[in-house]
């Protein structure tokens, strides 16, 4: 018994290093953006927010992949600053680190967007359990895209609603329908 226990240990551990791996050779597909997407994703965007915030808003734009990685991630990222630097409705701070989901980092955040993610795999229970914190604390979620494909070996994680377009293995994504104000971006 203590044989195998060895071996799956080693197995364990060799295993850990490939979702970095996997999401550092994913990230060198990315594609910077032309002049010319950029000019069709500021066209997009409104000229000002509908509403004026009481306070400073803050959202973390999450975007790291374990598998499948989306073309259409840079586009996000980008949109999301613009958006919030355009309308003065909020900050957007990017990020691909597992290590952004801890409850002190958490704190300055009033929303977390995954933008594209896919099977993401938290590293620990702390990690876990500052997003639930966040969420119980009535903290803003939300998805672009594939954002649901996403906690498969944790059960929360999985049950956290997500705003998505797309066809979803998630009994939990929220289909959006009405999607014409996207249809000048590029795809």
């Amino acid at each position: 018994m203590k044989k195998y226990t060895m071996i799956f240990l080693a197995l364990g551990l060799a295993a850990a290093p490939l979702g970095q791996a996997a999401w550092e050779n994913g990230k060198k597909s990315l594609k910077p953006l032309t002049d010319d997407t950029k000019a069709k994703v500021l066209a997009a965007l409104p000229a000002k927010a509908t509403a004026k915030p009481k306070k400073p808003r803050r959202i973390l734009v999450f975007y790291r992949c374990e598998t499948f990685v989306h073309g259409s991630i840079v586009a996000g990222n980008f949109a999301m600053q613009e958006l919030g630097r355009k309308t003065g409705a909020f900050t957007a701070d990017l990020a691909d680190e597992y290590s952004v989901f801890n409850k002190a980092n958490l704190e300055k955040y009033d929303a977390i967007l995954f933008n594209n993610t896919t099977s993401l795999a938290l590293e620990n229970d702390d990690q876990r359990n500052a997003i639930l914190g966040f969420v119980g604390q009535g903290k803003g979620v939300a998805g672009i895209h594939a954002a649901s494909d996403n906690f498969y070996k944790w059960k929360a994680g999985a049950r956290i609603p997500f705003y998505s377009p797309a066809p979803t293995r998630s009994r939990h994504a929220i289909p959006v329908r009405d999607v014409r104000a996207c249809r000048s971006l590029p795809r």
